[in-house]
């Protein structure tokens, strides 16, 4: 494969048998996205998609100066988000958890325990979506604190509020669900 800065050139252009690539490539990263934010295959389906469309139409407005991956991310990020509020996906309120304080430790060790994986993302995909999406794009993706910051156009001070608060979610729910 190409360079990828060659390839959107060459979409640029109007090639789109160069845009096969960039769909070759991260079809099974967005697909793996929307599986993530959506727990259904033919959601996640119908999400990598619309990513698709959306990257080919926006493609123009790619700036050369970030990672293509992270704008990729961020596309697809806002597309979950449209997703969801098509969907009117109700989102409880963190008012009455965020007087409870747990450590980092303790939120590591109770993730530890025996629940399996699936069990974990489907009560995340409960948590209100900006709370779930710092979630998956921390724990699920590996992404760092400052990617997790581009891609939600955040600062990194806000990704770690963020993340204090869902982990207290988190662990409140799994309280709940034991």
């Amino acid at each position: 494969m190409i360079d990828e800065i060659q390839i959107i050139n060459e979409v640029l252009k109007g090639n789109i048998k160069a845009f096969e690539q960039i769909i070759q490539k991260y079809k099974d990263f967005i697909f793996n996205l929307g599986i993530n934010f959506f727990y259904n295959y033919q959601d996640a389906e119908d999400f990598t998609q619309e990513v698709f469309i959306k990257i080919y139409r926006n493609l123009k407005n790619f700036n050369f100066q970030s990672n293509f991956k992270t704008w990729l991310y961020k596309v697809a990020i806002n597309t979950a988000k449209d997703f969801l509020r098509k969907r009117k996906i109700v989102t409880s309120s963190i008012e009455d958890f965020e007087n409870s304080i747990y450590t980092e430790e303790k939120f590591e060790d109770e993730i530890q325990k025996d629940m399996e994986a699936e069990k974990i993302l489907s009560i995340i995909r409960t948590l209100p979506q900006k709370y779930s999406t710092v979630l998956i794009l921390r724990y699920v993706d590996n992404l760092s604190y400052e990617e997790i910051a581009k891609v939600i156009s955040k600062p990194v001070g806000t990704v770690k509020t963020l993340l204090f608060r869902a982990k207290l979610l988190l662990m409140e729910k799994l309280k709940i669900n034991l």
